[in-house]
């Protein structure tokens, strides 16, 4: 008899390592981070919430900082998402997604 099929990894994204979309269109800029922990977590709250969520790192000075955007997406559609992260991230804003 055959050993049965090993079970498929779950669908849910890996967090620790969320991969930066290619650029263009528009995004939903969350927050910036100064520590990559702090931004996965929320990457992770935003894609529990079904958003496409990712951290982009980006050199500050001597600093790296540890942007968390949604997207990209038409703008219309980064609209739309800025009114629903709104509530739970205030300083959210729609920025074009170089």
């Amino acid at each position: 008899a055959e050993a049965p099929a090993p079970k498929a990894a779950p669908a849910e994204p890996v967090v620790s390592a969320p991969a930066t979309p290619t650029s263009g269109g528009w995004a939903v800029q969350v927050g910036s981070f100064s520590k990559s922990a702090s931004a996965l977590r929320v990457v992770d709250e935003l894609r529990r919430g079904g958003h496409n969520a990712f951290v982009m790192p980006f050199k500050s000075g001597g600093a790296t900082l540890y942007r968390v955007r949604v997207g990209p997406m038409a703008r219309a559609a980064a609209d739309e998402t800025l009114r629903k992260v709104k509530a739970a991230h205030p300083g959210a804003a729609v920025v074009a997604h170089r």
